[in-house]
């Protein structure tokens, strides 16, 4: 509770700040500044009750140039339970939350969908695309297919409610299956280029997608 976890590293990939798995239960993250991080910034595995609230997810990602540090703000993977998200900021974030599983629903961490998931009165602000490399150069720029903003796609009772996206490139919501609420959020300058007449990939057009 009430603190900072900062990283100013620009070589380390696949950096991670909070690493919750192993069956955890009962866990809380209330008014933390998270800075920096490039990888999954929370990341939930085969856990149950978690909080997170009051929070607030920084990218690195300046405009005007393009920058893949920040990825996940918060990552609920393989068969999570109960895990509420609650009045945090996500300031360039491509993907505030993602839920899925292992590759493999057969991997030995694959405990099936994630349920009872609550995303609720947060703010997402410029989600970006993903980037592309290049392994002649070395060099990462925008490009591809376009990330999810929140990400939902392997979970079942999830809520999502008074949000408010904020010029968001990327699709702003994303299920596959399941059941779902999705009420009372604000979505603004979804699909288009945020900042306007920045020079990378055209964003999407599906500002809600549900298969």
């Amino acid at each position: 509770r009430n603190g900072t976890l900062k990283t100013e590293s620009t070589s380390i990939k696949n950096l991670n700040g909070v690493l919750i798995n192993g069956y955890a239960d009962n866990i809380t993250i209330d008014n933390v500044t998270f800075d920096g991080f490039n990888n999954y910034t929370v990341r939930i595995d085969a856990s149950q009750n978690v909080r997170i609230t009051n929070c607030t997810f920084k990218g690195r990602r300046v405009p005007g140039e393009f920058d893949y540090k920040t990825t996940f703000g918060v990552a609920v993977r393989n068969g999570s339970a109960g895990i509420v998200i609650d009045g945090c900021n996500f300031e360039k974030i491509q993907r505030p939350i993602f839920c899925g599983s292992d590759a493999s629903v057969s991997a030995p961490d694959s405990r099936g969908p994630n349920t009872g998931i609550r995303f609720t009165n947060n703010r997402s602000e410029y989600i970006k695309e993903r980037e592309i490399y290049n392994t002649d150069s070395g060099e990462s720029y925008a490009g591809g297919h376009d990330y999810v903003g929140h990400d939902f796609w392997y979970s079942d009772d999830y809520i999502f409610s008074n949000n408010s996206i904020v010029g968001g490139e990327s699709w702003g919501i994303y299920g596959l299956g399941g059941n779902a609420i999705i009420t009372n959020n604000s979505i603004v300058n979804s699909g288009t280029e945020y900042p306007v007449g920045e020079n990378d990939y055209p964003p999407s057009t599906s500002i809600i997608q549900y298969w």
